[in-house]
């Protein structure tokens, strides 16, 4: 078999909660600005306590713009998070063929196999589409279910690595 290789990304599409978040942080700022311009005693830090509020609503939005990449090596899935373009977390890291069970996000026929999963992580582009997946693993020492978005590349790709658990791939 030869080596496989592929890495894809994904951005997650924003939601209404990230949105009001970030409403309210503009308003908040907006709120702190006036109070410190009107309060004498808080004029002489006025500077500082904007930048530190600006500087708190660059790391906030930063934290609601997030990609995913998934990176298939040899039969071996990584998912990362990626926020802000900058800061990167692993989600999920696992070999294909402990792979319990896989199938689209629709299929509702697998429930009790995804409600032994003790953690839950949509690392998908929050759009469900044809080509919006599923699947439960294990990974350090704990069953994970993740919903992911791979493309028709990716997926033929990992196919051989599924085997038998490759089940509803389209719908």
């Amino acid at each position: 078999m030869n080596d496989v290789f592929k890495e894809q990304m994904v951005k997650q599409a924003t939601t209404m909660k990230a949105n009001l978040v970030k409403a309210g942080a503009i308003v908040l700022t907006v709120i702190i600005f006036f109070v410190c311009f009107s309060i004498q005693s808080l004029q002489t830090f006025f500077p500082f306590i904007l930048l530190a509020v600006g500087f708190g609503d660059y790391l906030l939005f930063g934290m609601f713009n997030c990609e995913f990449e998934y990176i298939l090596t040899n039969g071996d899935l990584d998912v990362d998070v990626i926020y802000g373009k900058s800061r990167r977390k692993r989600v999920f890291t696992g070999d294909l063929k402990s792979v319990e069970i896989m199938c689209h996000v629709d299929d509702m026929g697998y429930e009790a196999v995804f409600k032994t999963a003790v953690v839950k992580k949509d690392c998908s582009d929050g759009k469900p589409s044809k080509n919006t997946y599923k699947f439960v693993a294990p990974c350090k020492g704990k069953m994970m279910a993740i919903t992911f978005t791979p493309n028709d590349e990716m997926l033929k790709l990992m196919m051989p690595y599924l085997g038998q658990r490759r089940l509803s791939m389209k719908k």
